[in-house]
């Protein structure tokens, strides 16, 4: 969590509100004292917006790893159902006795 405070340190939407009824009001605190109704959405707006981030942050985490989990066992299956053939070095199915590449005798 430091880091994404540290990305939203200098965005504050806590000020934002809505006067409901008469008067215009400059600051939360001066609608507070005056005893007006207001709907403060500005904080909503911060907390959604620490919502998005963390979601953000929270999505490309797991899906690099699920992209370096992915990336290791496609190399496990490659490496046991091929190997390389030691003239053109192309990857050929294990079992093969004859390169389709080059077309080399494999032993």
């Amino acid at each position: 969590m430091p880091p994404i405070s540290y990305l939203t340190a200098k965005i504050d939407f806590s000020n934002l509100f809505i006067v409901l009824g008469r008067g215009s009001f400059d600051t939360y605190d001066q609608a507070k004292e005056a005893g007006a109704i207001v709907i403060r959405y500005g904080v909503f707006l911060n907390q959604l917006l620490i919502f998005f981030i963390t979601a953000l942050v929270i999505y490309f985490t797991i899906n690099k790893f699920q992209q370096m989990i992915a990336k290791k066992e496609e190399k496990d299956k490659k490496e046991k159902t091929t190997k390389k053939c030691k003239y053109c070095l192309m990857d050929i199915p294990y079992e093969a006795v004859k390169c389709a590449h080059c077309g080399s005798n494999i032993k």
